[in-house]
């Protein structure tokens, strides 16, 4: 979304390809201006899978997916000026698009997905303001499908994976700076990651806790890297305990900061056979 609130949505649709032995979807855009309706949706590519998009604070938009030329996808993008049209495709190369984010005063970054029999990696690319495309770089993330970017208002990015005690943050700061942050909250796992007002970022993950036969439970666990040194704060808990219940435990743990800093955690209990959501708030940090 940007400042002004125009919104950009872009997706994929199933195309009429009976008889071909495989199913086809091609790549649309479509925009709103702030309060009004959706406009008609412009096809930018025929054959393309994995749909993103963003814009700017300035309005500068870039769209994009994994566009099958021959037998292969290849990532490719397009980008819009502001108050202007739609650039012609152009490929990136690397792996395969999974996201783009606009970042706050202008661009976006772009992650690829890149798989080998000898591993799988994340590279990001930087689009800046004025619209130029940065080149790959490794970021320190094995696998992207499954994990959330959590944007801050200042720009900084931040990434939580792993799980066990191999939990890992990286974090791209508003200069553009990425580093790669172990956290250590015990033998965890689903780890969230949110960035707060003044770029602190909090992690919130769930750690199974067994007491007593057929009776589990799991503790939400809470923890912090302080803005600039990124030097991890203390960890707290959340017992989840469903009373009358002999199972219990938690899951799908998440994490937001409000404009003041506040830290709201919510997360689910399955105390079958029921399933409830709890969430609360706590103070903002010193």
């Amino acid at each position: 979304m940007a400042a002004d609130g125009d919104t950009l949505v872009a997706f994929t649709a199933l195309r009429d390809h009976s008889g071909r032995g495989r199913s086809v979807t091609d790549l649309y855009v479509t925009e709103a201006a702030d309060g009004e309706r959706f406009g008609a949706a412009r096809r930018m590519a025929l054959d393309a899978y994995g749909a993103v998009a963003a814009i700017d604070v300035g309005g500068r938009a870039v769209v994009g997916g994994n566009v099958r030329v021959g037998s292969r996808l290849r990532p490719m993008i397009a980008v819009r000026e502001p108050g202007g049209r739609w650039g012609a495709l152009r490929r990136l190369p690397g792996g395969l698009l999974v996201e783009v984010i606009a970042v706050p005063g202008g661009g976006a970054v772009i992650f690829q997905q890149r798989y080998s029999s000898t591993g799988n990696d994340v590279r990001a690319r930087e689009i800046s303001p004025d619209g130029a495309i940065g080149p790959a770089r490794d970021v320190g993330l094995d696998d992207l499908r499954f994990q959330r970017i959590a944007p801050g208002p200042d720009g900084t990015l931040a990434i939580a994976q792993g799980h066990g005690r191999a939990v890992h943050v990286v974090v791209r700061s508003p200069s553009g700076r990425w580093t790669r942050h172990r956290v250590r909250m015990g033998d965890v796992s689903e780890p969230h990651a949110a960035v707060g007002p003044d770029g602190r970022v909090g992690v919130v993950a769930i750690r199974p806790r067994f007491e007593g036969e057929d009776a589990a439970y799991g503790d939400v666990i809470l923890t912090e890297l302080a803005p600039r040194t990124r030097r991890q704060g203390p960890v707290h808990r959340a017992p989840v305990r469903a009373a009358g219940t002999r199972h219990a435990f938690a899951f799908g743990a998440r994490l937001a900061f409000d404009t003041s800093g506040r830290r709201v955690v919510g997360w689910m209990e399955d105390a079958t056979p029921d399933i409830r959501a709890t969430l609360t708030v706590l103070p903002a940090a010193p």
